[in-house]
């Protein structure tokens, strides 16, 4: 299979992602929508390291905490199940807009024309996302989830739990090394244009 052009590995690339980006934005009317069913016992599971102890279903902030050796999970009342639903979107919304951005490089690679002004913006525009996705985590964490954890330590008892609030190094470098792609795509589709220019 060709990599570029119609019916190539970009195209099906495409595709794929086009079906990714619809299925996220299906994800995110959910959530919208969530608030306003009357379901009670709503759930919203997140990753957070447990130092020791093993406690499940209790009763703490926000609704039921259940802890496990590597997640907590809180079900929460429908009065307060649209807090989850909300905290979510954003990180949904940025992934479905990184998505898009993909799908419209890997569409100019399907039309033969990968060296335009507008891929490298829309890689910039990756590199840039990636940078908020995880500075919004480490807010959300810090604010949201990390007080939460705290009003939950009288009630799990012996059972030590935190929030990682730290940026990731791996998820920095790789939004970094995305804007450096960037920049050194913007300069190929500069050099590109002068040579047409010149033939």
């Amino acid at each position: 299979m060709k990599t570029l052009g119609e019916r190539s590995l970009s195209s099906l690339l495409e595709s794929i992602l086009l079906f990714i980006q619809v299925c996220i934005w299906i994800v995110v009317v959910a959530f919208l929508v969530i608030p306003l069913l009357p379901l009670e016992n709503t759930a919203f599971s997140f990753t957070t390291p447990i130092t020791h102890g093993l406690r499940h279903e209790t009763e703490g902030p926000g609704g039921t905490w259940t802890l496990r050796a590597t997640w907590v999970e809180v079900t929460t009342t429908h009065d307060q199940g649209w807090i989850g639903s909300l905290a979510a979107i954003p990180f949904l919304a940025l992934i479905a807009f990184v998505v898009g951005e993909l799908r419209a490089v890997f569409r100019s690679l399907r039309d033969g024309s990968p060296f335009i002004a507008a891929n490298a913006r829309r890689i910039r525009r990756i590199g840039l996302s990636v940078l908020v996705f995880e500075a919004l985590r480490v807010v959300v964490t810090i604010t949201v989830v990390a007080p939460a954890l705290e009003r939950l330590k009288p009630v799990v008892g012996g059972a030590v739990i935190q929030a990682d609030a730290w940026p990731s190094g791996m998820v920095v470098f790789l939004g970094c090394a995305v804007l450096v792609l960037a920049e050194v795509f913007r300069r190929g589709t500069r050099m590109h244009d002068e040579q047409a220019l010149t033939v």
